[in-house]
């Protein structure tokens, strides 16, 4: 078994305001011989600028994402 955790952050100085964290921990389990099982899970912030230099809109968006994959090798 496998484990591993990150946190990110990112700032655009060109648009007021707009910020990304996140943050998550991986998983990977050997079920078999050449099968693998690996479950990630990441929790995201996204502040939208208060001013857009490239005249998009845009909102404010948070969550959860959780995705799972199933590896085979031969």
């Amino acid at each position: 078994m496998t484990v591993g955790a990150f946190t990110f952050k990112s700032e655009d100085d060109d648009d007021a305001g707009e910020e990304y964290t996140a943050s998550g921990a991986e998983v990977q389990y050997n079920i078999a011989s050449g099968l693998k099982a690996t479950i990630s899970v990441t929790d995201y912030d996204y502040k939208a600028p208060t001013t857009a230099d490239t005249g998009l809109r845009s909102t404010n968006d948070s969550g959860t994402a959780t995705q799972l994959t199933i590896g085979a090798t031969f």
